[in-house]
């Protein structure tokens, strides 16, 4: 029995023992897990700073250089206009008649120059929108009139490759449309051109139009070419996507023509986009409000505060809030919309704030309180809005947007210039010392 008691005790003093040893262990690799786990925050925080550094410099200069061509506009147009006045007025010069030979050049000239003015207004549209100095005249337009205007400069084109085109809207009422008769002009032109361009020998154009149930004109172009594959849907409006790559065709453009136009019809309260089936053609179509459309807020320069930061800020914000009333929306699109505008309008109340810190505002408290109060309220109406979406839904929520946009830059973002007039290095500075909450990218602008 004393031998029992004896091996009892023994196998308690190792088993203590070996706990103790265990405990040991444990005590050390949770020490060496904490160390290994701080040095990877370490070294995780120096990878987001090194990122962040990067991601502002490289969008600095990015702005830069779109800026940089935006104010190249004068500069680059006069020569080449110049080039081209001159070419024709040697063509039509009277005492001087030209040569058959010499008459030819100067078409090669013509034809030339007015191809690179065509490229250079492509790359100085992008940069005016990139750089936020897209100056857009909204008024009441009769789409009709613009319709016919672009379908009688296409003729001439189409008819080179035997394609004839047919507007459908003729003998239609149209109402009026809220838009800059200007940039509507171009967007359809960019997509009769590629209708043309990219349509078989033959082939037909049709231009229909309608009006949407959500208070909008939807313009839309069909082709009957070579259609788009379906891999390549997602990279249409991407910058410098072509849809072949015939030489011909591909030197008669830059690859940003959609790009541009997708970028100005969202600036003018509008949308873009297209259906395909390749080998049989494309529609592309445009949507922009109606004139009696009073739920989309297009940027003026009514809403301008004066802070370069703050008004390209609200751009994008009214570009993000204005999806939101599309009626071809998706709810992937819908998803993606309410989380770049709540990723991006949280960057917005960070930057103001540092803005308004580093000038002094007394008014700086009061108006970090409205901004919570605001992502408050957004919050709710987003949770809301995905638990019980509907239609009804989704025109209360923008309609919950659209007033505290325009409430919020007019009665309070406007007041801020009065603390930043002469202190633009310390609002740069103040901005680039921003480290945000998260490094997930925000729309592009």
């Amino acid at each position: 029995q004393s031998e029992d008691i004896n091996r009892t005790h023994q196998q308690t003093i190792l088993a203590l023992s070996a706990c103790g040893w265990a405990l040991v262990i444990l005590i050390i690799l949770l020490f060496y897990s904490l160390r290994k786990s701080r040095e990877a925050e370490r070294a995780l925080n120096i990878t987001v700073s090194v990122l962040q550094d990067a991601k502002n410099e490289a969008e600095e200069a990015n702005l830069s250089k779109s800026k940089f061509l935006a104010s190249m506009s004068h500069e680059l147009r006069t020569p080449l206009n110049a080039i081209l006045g001159f070419a024709q007025f040697m063509q039509f010069d009277p005492g001087h008649p030209l040569s058959k030979a010499q008459n030819e050049h100067v078409n090669h000239i013509l034809e030339g120059g007015n191809h690179l003015l065509e490229l250079v207004d492509e790359v100085l549209d992008l940069s005016k929108i990139e750089a936020h100095h897209l100056d857009l005249s909204i008024e009441e337009v009769d789409a009709k009139d613009v319709i016919a205007d672009c379908l009688a400069l296409s003729v001439p084109l189409a008819k080179h490759r035997n394609i004839s085109i047919t507007n459908a809207c003729n003998g239609k009422s149209l109402p009026l449309i809220q838009t800059d008769r200007m940039r509507l002009k171009q967007c359809l032109l960019n997509f009769l051109s590629n209708a043309v361009k990219y349509n078989k020998h033959g082939g037909t154009i049709t231009v229909k139009a309608k009006k949407t149930n959500d208070g909008f004109l939807k313009i839309s172009i069909t082709d009957t070419g070579l259609g788009i594959p379906m891999i390549e849907h997602d990279s249409v409006f991407q910058m410098f996507y072509r849809l072949d790559d015939d030489p011909l065709r591909a030197r008669e453009g830059t690859g940003i023509g959609l790009t541009v136009t997708k970028l100005i019809a969202e600036r003018m309260a509008g949308r873009v986009s297209f259906d395909s089936i390749e080998g049989v053609g494309s529609t592309f179509w445009i949507e922009l409000p109606l004139a009696s459309n009073t739920k989309v807020l297009i940027w003026t320069d009514t809403m301008l505060t004066g802070i370069d930061a703050l008004d390209k800020d609200h751009q994008v914000i009214v570009s993000l809030i204005n999806n939101f009333l599309h009626p071809s929306i998706t709810t992937d699109e819908l998803n993606k919309t309410i989380n770049e505008l709540v990723t991006y309008t949280r960057r917005h109340f960070m930057r103001e704030e540092a803005i308004m810190k580093i000038c002094n505002s007394a008014d700086l408290e009061r108006h970090r309180e409205s901004h919570q109060k605001l992502l408050t309220s957004a919050s709710l109406q987003i949770e809301e809005l995905q638990n019980s979406y509907s239609p009804e839904s989704l025109r209360a929520f923008s309609k919950f947007l659209n007033n505290w946009l325009f409430d919020h830059i007019i009665k309070e973002d406007t007041q801020i210039s009065w603390y930043t007039e002469g202190k633009e290095h310390l609002i740069q500075k103040a901005l680039d010392a921003i480290v945000y909450d998260d490094m997930d990218p925000a729309p592009k602008d």
